[in-house]
């Protein structure tokens, strides 16, 4: 299985800001290349060395399942519909059993 963590940190995050960008990531959750997918704000996640105000976490059955999604058109959508709120991202792909 395949573990995908993106962390947002974004330019102004105010709750209309951290709400459009919850709304568009979770329009990927129709597609069906995951295993799991949930986003959530940073008031729902644990402390971390790592400062976000938003969290996409899904897991996928193999990395072709991840590859399929990262070039999935609607992806793309949301990344060009959300880049310009966008500080930093950090992405995590692992493997787990």
């Amino acid at each position: 299985m395949i573990v995908h963590i993106v962390i947002f940190k974004l330019i102004q995050p105010s709750t209309s800001v951290i709400t459009n960008l919850k709304e568009e990531l979770l329009t990927l959750r129709k597609l069906s290349h995951f295993l799991e997918f949930s986003v959530s704000e940073k008031f729902q996640m644990l402390k971390t060395s790592l400062e976000g105000d938003v969290i996409l976490f899904s897991t996928f059955k193999n990395e072709k399942q991840l590859e399929l999604y990262m070039t999935d058109p609607k992806h793309l959508e949301v990344i060009k519909n959300t880049s310009e709120i966008i500080k930093e991202k950090y992405v995590f792909d692992f493997i787990t059993n």
